[in-house]
């Protein structure tokens, strides 16, 4: 008799405690719910993005976000990203915003009206991002909560470049925008004036599509700077001749070939853009440097007026690495001996069908006694054989502004810059939504239990009758 009354008290129990969890996980509210199921996480914050939160966590910062988004695709992509780093506890105050009807919003944070853009602002520091990924959001994060001294840029003029502050579409104004709010203090000065000297003070050297030659001189203060540790980003054009800053280009490994890319007149979007565009296909993600652009490796197919090819080359001094950093795609074609405008008119049967090299990484440890003793210079420097990758066309391409952005964090030795690289693994999580939610959980709290008391009651009777 006091077992059965032992029995019957566990089984009142445990039905007691059961259906107190019922009602406790009815009660609560029911949200989006993801399973990050990918094979690299691509839905886990990095252990940098952790590191970030956990500082400015640490030093009570409180960081506000103003999110301007014309494209409500693009802006919903940007708070699924943001969720993951509120759930780690980062102190970010999100603002919404639509740029079209926020006018003043917009005004005061220099938006357009069709653009997308997050602002990141912590005391008097701020961070602009317009290209959504974990990298840009992190890095901004660090920089507002730990601002490095401003990083000297010279673009160099005096050859026939296009002014820096010039908006049309051959200008930087769009790039020096950015860079200045970026924490970068950009000086535009005739390369000619310049001493080698002088030429230290800054950590990058940019230049810009030059129309005319460097004389032996300039090459000679360029080499210079070089081996005192510079950085240099070099973008040519095609159409354009001017062997001198080959010729150096080339003892650093990589050859600029007087040659013009373009697309195959019988390909289809050259009714559209025209012959004179070639296409960006793919960044090597198998190289360090691509590693640390968060290049993923995968087909662009961009597209890129006035380009040349690019050859790696041996260097004489074999401590020189050079490495490829992106080819165009085919249907490329390569029309040879572009030296002229004369040339734009050709035949199709002039045309060799390659897929060659646009882009190119050269990068060195000098051992400059002279500058300082006993410790290694490194020296770094993209070469890019298209004149739009840093210019108001090539700003309006979100994978080029993002390669030319990221290059001069990278050249500039920038110790706030994390790298993360772009997940390649397909997207596998599960999403539950509310109502997915509900039938599931009413499988697990009602049905699931019931079937098993069930199972229990049936087997018990059939024992009874025995």
């Amino acid at each position: 008799m006091k077992k059965n009354t032992l029995k019957h008290a566990l089984l009142a129990a445990c039905g007691i405690l059961f259906f107190g969890l019922v009602a406790f996980f009815s009660s609560v509210p029911k949200t989006l719910v993801k399973v990050d199921l990918t094979k690299e996480k691509i839905h886990t914050l990095s252990r940098a993005s952790i590191d970030i939160i956990e500082s400015a966590k640490k030093n009570k910062e409180k960081i506000d976000v103003y999110a301007f988004f014309a494209n409500d695709g693009l802006g919903g992509r940007f708070s699924e990203i943001l969720n993951l780093y509120q759930s780690k506890g980062a102190p970010l105050l999100v603002h919404k915003f639509d740029p079209k009807t926020a006018t003043s919003e917009a005004q005061k944070y220099d938006v357009d009206t069709n653009a997308n853009v997050v602002i990141f602002a912590s005391m008097q520091k701020k961070e602009r991002v317009e290209i959504i990924n974990e990298e840009k959001i992190t890095n901004a994060i660090a920089k507002v909560i730990h601002p490095k001294k401003s990083r000297k840029i010279l673009v160099a003029a005096g050859q026939g470049e296009t002014p820096m502050s010039s908006s049309k579409g051959s200008g930087f104004a769009k790039y020096l925008k950015v860079l200045t709010e970026s924490g970068y203090a950009l000086e535009e000065k005739v390369l000619s004036n310049l001493s080698a000297k002088e030429l230290l003070a800054y950590q990058i050297v940019v230049i810009l599509d030059p129309k005319m030659d460097y004389s032996k001189s300039m090459v000679q203060n360029i080499e210079l700077y070089a081996a005192s540790g510079g950085s240099v980003y070099l973008s040519l054009g095609a159409w354009k001749e001017l062997p001198n800053l080959q010729d150096w280009v080339a003892t650093k490994g990589v050859l600029i070939n007087n040659d013009a890319l373009i697309l195959n007149p019988n390909d289809s979007r050259a009714k559209k853009y025209g012959t004179g565009n070639a296409v960006l296909s793919k960044l090597n993600a198998t190289n360090r440097v691509s590693r640390f652009l968060g290049a993923s490796g995968a087909k662009y197919g961009v597209l890129l007026p006035d380009t040349r090819s690019l050859s790696l080359l041996q260097p004489k001094d074999r401590r020189i690495f050079r490495e490829d950093l992106a080819t165009s795609g085919r249907p490329t074609m390569v029309l040879p001996n572009a030296v002229s405008k004369a040339k734009r008119r050709f035949k199709s049967s002039e045309l060799l069908d390659k897929q060659p090299l646009v882009g190119a990484f050269v990068y060195r440890n000098y051992a400059n006694e002279s500058v300082d003793k006993g410790q290694n210079k490194k020296f770094k420097m993209f070469v890019l054989g298209s004149s739009v990758f840093a210019n108001n066309i090539g700003y309006q391409n979100p994978i080029l502004r993002e390669l030319f952005l990221n290059s001069m964090a990278f050249l500039s030795n920038s110790e706030d810059f994390i790298a993360i690289a772009a997940p390649k693994e397909l997207d596998s999580q599960i999403d539950l939504t509310s109502q997915n939610s509900t039938y599931a959980l009413n499988f697990i709290m009602y049905l699931y239990p019931l079937l098993i008391l069930g199972a229990g009651i049936a087997s018990w009777w059939r024992r009874m009758q025995r």
